[in-house]
């Protein structure tokens, strides 16, 4: 483990920034949801995470138009994460694969990115239809 703890390594550049991520304990801790970014190492964006609610991903990739709506698809048995019913708090990662119930259609995706903050013409950057 580092020597600073979980939540203060001195190679990151943000708080949340889990040890193992920074490259200092390779058999630490989880690493925390934010990634941020990490001296040396540019291909982290700040607003990429590791993991992401399956509510908040089908919002921010406008797949659904509110949260709500997408916590609701999910309670209601139309949203599968890796072939098992997912509840609106599961967590998704990037290679995970969803199907998604929309009456008689099903749409198959594969999750590329998750990024806290998204533009509209990102979102679609974020999957890829299977």
């Amino acid at each position: 483990m580092c020597p600073l703890g979980p939540n203060l390594c001195e190679r990151s550049e943000q708080i949340n920034l889990c040890c193992e991520t920074a490259g200092c304990a390779p058999n630490g801790h989880l690493p925390f949801n934010t990634v941020g970014a990490v001296i040396g190492n540019p291909s982290y964006q700040i607003n990429e995470v590791l993991f992401m609610r399956i509510d908040k991903y089908l919002k921010n990739t406008r797949i659904i138009k509110r949260r709500t709506i997408a916590k609701e698809a999910c309670d209601q048995g139309r949203v599968f994460v890796n072939g098992k019913e997912a509840k609106p708090g599961t967590e998704v990662s990037v290679g995970d694969k969803i199907e998604l119930n929309f009456g008689t259609n099903t749409m198959k995706i594969e999750v590329l990115k998750l990024l806290e903050h998204v533009t509209k013409e990102n979102a679609e950057e974020m999957y890829r239809n299977l």
